[in-house]
């Protein structure tokens, strides 16, 4: 019975110190995660403006807070708060966090559910991006974890001194364990003047490990994630004042990730993710077509018929994509055939780009649907018949057309490098010195009576 007594004062004890344990952390969490209380936070530990509509908090059972309206704006922001080219903003957020900590006045957050996000920021050539003007304290624990401060865009560093992007940039607290994103949308202004939009944003990620102090042991999710991706160029690169989009793209994947060198904290080189390319994502080649079309110097009829190609194309069918995500860039870890309505653009693995300065080096080609290759094909006839005569014309189709043929469609392989708003483009294959082909070919064909006619073709054909 004694002993009976003694579990009963115990039990009544500890139920004691929980009751009044909960009730401080009540306290401490209706104190500290006011709106009020939290903007001061905010402003104070991270050097930027910050707003909050409301804030509700629960500590019996589920504990958390939902923020409703919140902005955060650099210093420089007007009145009322919004955010230019640089900020964030976010309808609501529900933060579900550990009751000890509070009691240390420390918020450690465990789950997240994040709705109605906008982000913006400015790309500078040297990698740099405007947010880090939001987060501009060193050595500031917050409660969201680590930024490193971004080198100002104003004042951009050589490449080679350029920061590469690092684990500690991401504002991810070792404590979380799962978080979704719903309804999230990014724009970033790009140095060259074009922008870039992940609109549509869905993400769930039921498993996070991930601390930026021990990436050996942590550094994994499981996410499963839709977006839509856009890019705009700039209004001086436009034929008119508005921003017409080159790219219009819907992009799924799902999988666990590990992004990160354990040893560096810097993406990794390696890394490489499988998307879905969807159904009735578009782009417009016309960068790549007019290159092609300018390296056809011999063929200028069908350079400008190589211009129908060049408008906006539709994906027809949903797509698999292998990218790999460095600091250098985005490349192809696989080889890829997009089939659109009137042709199909294949990417050779290894094909890259950097979007901070649109750096670039293609390996490809256009594949023609047989509608477009028929009129091709009878174009190029056209003008050799029209400059050469019959013969030459059919000579020319044999050597040079027909290989380029395969199944009724006419492949135009072609390597592309430099700044993909202007690139260099060189085509593989006969279309690029025709007059010297036919020259080879009709000296086997007709004898040394050819001789010189490549020259003489070559000519004509200017």
């Amino acid at each position: 019975m004694a002993l009976a007594k003694k579990a009963l004062v115990a039990g009544v004890g500890v139920a004691g110190v929980a009751t009044v344990s909960l009730i401080v952390i009540a306290q401490i969490a209706q104190r500290e995660l006011t709106p009020e209380r939290l903007v001061e936070r905010m402003e104070a530990e991270w050097g930027c403006r910050a707003s909050i509509g409301s804030s509700e908090s629960s500590f019996f059972g589920a504990t958390g807070v939902v923020i409703r309206d919140l902005v955060i704006a650099p210093l420089d922001a007007g009145e009322p708060l919004t955010i230019g080219d640089t900020g964030i903003s976010c309808k609501s957020a529900e933060l579900h966090f550990r009751k000890g900590p509070l009691l240390s006045g420390r918020l450690e957050i465990t789950g997240a559910k994040i709705d109605g996000v906008l982000v913006k920021t400015v790309l500078g050539k040297d990698g740099g991006h405007s947010l880090g003007k939001l987060f501009d304290k060193p050595g500031v624990a917050t409660v969201l974890g680590r930024f490193r401060e971004a080198v100002p865009v104003s004042s951009p560093s050589a490449p080679s001194e350029r920061p590469p992007f690092n684990a500690s940039d991401l504002p991810i607290p070792a404590t979380l364990a799962k978080a979704s994103l719903t309804d999230a949308r990014a724009e970033v202004l790009l140095p060259w003047g074009g922008r870039f939009i992940a609109d549509e944003i869905q993400l769930d990620a039921p498993e996070i490990d991930f601390d930026a102090r021990d990436l050996e042991d942590h550094n994994r999710a499981i996410v499963e994630a839709s977006l839509r991706l856009k890019l705009d160029v700039s209004p001086q690169e436009a034929d008119s004042s508005d921003r017409p989009e080159v790219l219009n793209v819907g992009l799924a994947t799902d999988g666990e990730i590990a992004p990160f060198d354990a040893a560096t904290g810097e993406l990794r080189p390696d890394a490489v993710y499988d998307f879905i390319f969807l159904k009735g994502s578009s782009f417009t080649a016309r960068p790549l077509v007019r290159g092609v079309a300018k390296d056809l110097k011999d063929w200028k009829e069908a350079g400008e018929l190589f211009e129908t190609i060049a408008g906006q194309a539709e994906l027809q069918q949903d797509t698999s994509l292998s990218l790999g995500f460095s600091n250098e860039g985005i490349r192809l870890a696989q080889p890829v055939a997009l089939a659109m309505s009137t042709y199909t653009f294949s990417l050779g693995e290894g094909s890259r780009i950097r979007p901070s300065d649109r750096e670039h080096h293609f390996e490809g080609a256009f594949t023609l649907s047989e509608a477009t290759t028929k009129k091709t094909v009878k174009t190029i006839k056209a003008v050799l018949r029209d400059k050469t005569g019959g013969t030459i014309a059919d000579i020319a189709k044999q050597l040079v057309i027909d290989p380029m043929v395969t199944d009724g469609r006419l492949t135009l392989a072609f390597e592309s490098k430099g700044d993909f708003g202007r690139p260099k483009v060189s085509l593989e294959g006969p279309l690029g010195d025709v007059a010297g082909i036919i020259e080879q070919a009709t000296e086997k064909v007709l004898g040394k009576e050819a001789k010189g006619l490549g020259g003489f073709l070559r000519g004509l054909l200017k």
